[in-house]
């Protein structure tokens, strides 16, 4: 929709467009969703030292404006909990997504088997949507510990089969946080972008 309007530098003013991108965050308790979500909205300055379980959902806005373009995308993100006993909720937040974040720990093979299983719950409930997501690995930082790491190459077979995109983060060393928050919302301005030409041509037929 269009919000208002900005000034060029010729003085004029031009249109500016919001477009509001509803994203469910997803994965087990513990993987850091929440932390990968303070990061990004207070501009990596907020990161939580004490671990604290989201209670069912947490709730965020954050504005990311599009380079080259007079277009601002709202996220409108969704920190669901991951603990099994918000699953009964899961479906009410996952309803209306225009895309999900699965989100694991890389130091927990367990996190990242049961990304099936959220995949397919999140598939469920937004049926018969077209699926769009994205693969987040959490503590990429801890890779020169003696954790015990997830396969990449699972990883990557893993977000192939699905056709999503990976993305490696570390919140604790606050690296490569923002990049998946900035995909989606250039993904999500380049489907609005295609409909309306694909809207335009329509009518100019």
């Amino acid at each position: 929709r269009a919000v208002g309007g900005r000034f060029g530098s010729d003085g004029m003013e031009k249109a500016a467009v919001t477009l509001r991108c509803k994203v469910a965050i997803i994965g087990d308790a513990t993987v850091g969703k929440t932390a990968l979500v303070q990061l990004f909205c207070t501009n990596m300055s907020k990161y939580p030292k004490n671990y604290l379980m989201t209670k069912g959902m947490e709730f965020h806005v954050k504005e990311v404006k599009i380079p080259d373009s007079n277009t601002i995308v709202e996220l409108f993100l969704f920190d669901i909990g991951g603990h099994p006993a918000y699953k009964m909720l899961h479906k009410l937040y996952f309803e209306g997504s225009s895309i999900c974040m699965l989100v694991f720990n890389m130091a927990d093979p367990k996190s990242f088997e049961n990304c099936r299983t959220w995949l397919a719950a999140y598939k469920e409930a937004t049926h018969p949507v077209p699926f769009k997501g994205i693969l987040v690995g959490t503590k990429a930082d801890l890779k020169e510990d003696n954790a015990v790491m997830v396969d990449p190459d699972k990883v990557l077979d893993f977000a192939n089969a699905n056709k999503i995109r990976y993305f490696a983060t570390s919140a604790k060393e606050a690296k490569d946080v923002e990049d998946p928050f900035h995909f989606i919302a250039n993904d999500f301005y380049k489907n609005y972008e295609e409909e309306v030409k694909h809207l335009m041509h329509g009518m100019h037929r």
